[in-house]
């Protein structure tokens, strides 16, 4: 049997999403781009399945994030503050805003990292929802799978991939961690997941957020020197406590290259899967270390990226694959065609 008859393919999408996905200030516009290159090679058509993304709760969202960074991103709630925040406090978007006010609202723009590289946006709210809607929907699309396990599924939201936000703020251009969503409603179903990342910078908001776990594996494969966002990633952290050495970072210098990204493969990341048995993968696969991204920080081609990719998904796990950084849009649009055309779905060519 062939690898396109043994997988079901899952493809977050829809018209909406897309809109919402190309407000992201760092990124205006590459979602439709991507989706444009997927549609005119047919590919959308030849998924087993569409699934359809939803906005996510305040308490599906609040399973991992702090309810006061919800409610002020989401804004159509008022933030609720304990005593303790009372010179927080401030009115929202009120025409007799006092000064005070003004500060106030400062200091919470501060507080929850909505400045710099996480500016505040219109529909920023609906955004916020829908990337983790959408992850979240896929997640659940794979726990599906233990109802008719004779097919390996694989869900895929090119959108998500947001791995820096923190708990209870934004960073590097990541407004909510749509990963750590995925992975606590795969852990609902599945008893251990591993996570693994091939962005060019570390993955810390996943990091932090399953530090302490050892039901979830975490592997990083990033750029790491000094003074290089986030900071984080040093290989001699390999966890805590319960999870201690079930982290694992793979920080590189810049240069990374096709030959020694399949090295890594071949040494690390796959005796890691294997090791570990895991009963699902997560995959993000950030495409700025393209050797055409204006980072210009790795040597990646877009076949040797994307070879590394549909390998890992070949491990035969239910895999959850998510997109990530690229500054490149063109690039990274190709990037996602090659893999999702290359996962065994037959091609009208």
């Amino acid at each position: 049997m062939s690898k396109s008859n043994c997988r079901q393919i899952g493809y977050a999408y829809s018209q909406e999403y897309i809109k919402l996905a190309d407000l992201l200030p760092s990124n205006v516009g590459r979602a439709s781009l991507v989706d444009d290159l997927i549609r005119s090679h047919g590919l959308l058509a030849l998924c087993d399945d569409i699934i359809s993304p939803s906005f996510a709760s305040k308490d599906q969202l609040t399973a991992y994030h702090d309810s006061k960074f919800i409610s002020y991103v989401l804004k159509g709630e008022d933030t609720v503050f304990s005593d303790s925040d009372e010179s927080d406090r401030g009115s929202r978007g009120s025409a007799h805003s006092t000064l005070s006010n003004k500060d106030a609202e400062e200091r919470l723009r501060e507080r929850f990292g909505l400045e710099f590289d996480c500016p505040e946006f219109e529909g920023l709210d609906k955004y916020v929802q829908a990337i983790s809607g959408a992850t979240i929907a896929c997640a659940r699309y794979l726990t599906a799978q233990k109802v008719n396990s004779d097919k390996q599924r694989v869900a895929i939201n090119w959108l998500g991939g947001r791995h820096h936000a923190a708990k209870d703020k934004c960073s590097g251009f990541c407004y909510v961690n749509d990963i750590v969503l995925g992975i606590l409603e795969l852990r609902k179903t599945f008893e251990k997941v591993m996570y693994i990342d091939l962005d060019l910078h570390h993955g810390d908001g996943v990091e932090t957020a399953f530090a302490y776990s050892n039901k979830v594996l975490n592997l990083s494969v990033h750029r790491y020197d000094k003074g290089f966002f986030p900071g984080s990633g040093n290989s001699k952290f390999c966890g805590k406590g319960r999870g201690q050495n079930y982290t694992i970072n793979l920080g590189l210098k810049a240069g990374l290259c096709d030959t020694s990204l399949q090295r890594i493969l071949r040494d690390v990341i796959r005796p890691a899967y294997e090791r570990y048995q895991p009963d699902a993968v997560v995959l993000q696969c950030g495409a700025d270390g393209l050797a055409r991204d204006p980072l210009k920080e790795w040597n990646l081609s877009i076949r040797g990226l994307g070879s590394v990719i549909l390998d890992i998904i070949d491990f035969g796990k239910p895999t959850l694959v998510l997109g990530g950084g690229g500054y490149n849009h063109a690039d990274t649009a190709r990037l996602c065609c090659l893999v999702l055309g290359d996962l065994g779905i037959e091609m009208h060519r």
